[in-house]
Order: structure tokens, then C-alpha cells, then sequence
């Protein structure tokens, strides 16, 4: 729903930022409760991932394009982006049960947000994540087509 809006009414919806900027208090406690719904879930891998790929591909933008590390990965540590990380790419029913793929998930989606920050799409994390989610069957077809020629 969230996609379709943003693509299909650009003029007259809008994500507003500021409307989760809190303390770092509120963003320590959606971290735990996050992290804690991820591990239970089993898709705490995917999270990680993301994270860990943001995190070195902010490292990689701060040397090309000499900015600071913090404005690079700023967006990791806000409370948009901890929903985002604990909440929306960890969604059992889209992300994949394997680790491998998890992390190739995770990955992909994190990469895909920081090539779209660099050329500054609006609502790159939105986007990506559901370019990759939509792009996952075509992944998973290729080994299910493998595992069914080996049998």
C-alpha cells in the first residue's frame, strides 16, 4: 500500500521524517523489542545483513565522495530506519527461510537503498525492498530448477 501511494500519488502523499524523531531512549527500546522480534522469528540474519552492507557501503561513500561516516550512516540509527530494519525486511512470509538467502536478501536490499540514496531517489529503502521482493522468485527459481535436474 505504502509503495503504491508513494508511486502513484507523488503530489499528495508524503513521508514525513520528523514525525519519528525522538530520543535516543525511544530508539534504544524499539532496537531491543525489534531485535528480540527478529531472533524469535528466525530472521534476524536478514537484519543483519542489511545493516552490515549499509554499514560498509557507507564506509565505501564516505572515502569516494570524502562526506562524514555519520551522514552515511545516519539513516541506520533513526527511528525510521530501525523500523525498517526490524520490522520490514524481516517479515517472515517475504524473506527467505535459508540463511544463505537471508543474507543474500538482506544484502540486496541494502545495497540497492544506498545505490538509490547516491543518485537521491526519494523513499529509497521503500523502493528497494520491494524491487528485491519482487525480483526473489526469479532468484529461487534458478535453485529449485537445479535441485529438480539433480533428482
Amino acid at each position: 500500500g505504502v509503495i503504491c501511494a508513494l508511486t502513484f500519488f507523488r503530489n499528495d502523499v508524503a513521508l514525513i521524517a520528523s514525525q519519528w524523531t525522538v530520543d535516543f531512549y525511544h530508539i534504544a527500546i524499539a532496537m531491543t523489542l525489534g531485535g528480540m522480534a527478529c531472533f524469535l522469528a528466525g530472521r534476524a540474519t536478514v537484519g543483519l545483513a542489511y545493516v552490515g552492507t549499509f554499514f560498509l557501503l557507507g564506509v565505501v561513500r564516505m572515502i569516494i565522495f570524502d562526506g562524514h561516516l555519520l551522514f552515511y550512516i545516519g539513516p541506520l540509527i533513526t527511528m525510521a530506519g530501525v523500523i525498517f530494519q526490524f520490522h520490514m525486511i524481516t517479515d517472515p512470509r517475504t524473506t527467505p527461510d535459508d540463511r544463505y538467502g537471508q543474507v543474500a536478501f538482506g544484502a540486496s536490499v541494502a545495497l540497492l537503498d544506498v545505490l538509490l540514496r547516491t543518485f537521491q531517489v526519494l523513499h529509497s529503502p521503500f523502493l528497494s525492498l520491494a524491487i528485491v521482493s519482487s525480483l526473489q522468485p526469479l532468484f529461487f527459481l534458478r535453485f529449485y530448477l537445479r535441485e529438480a535436474r539433480a533428482i
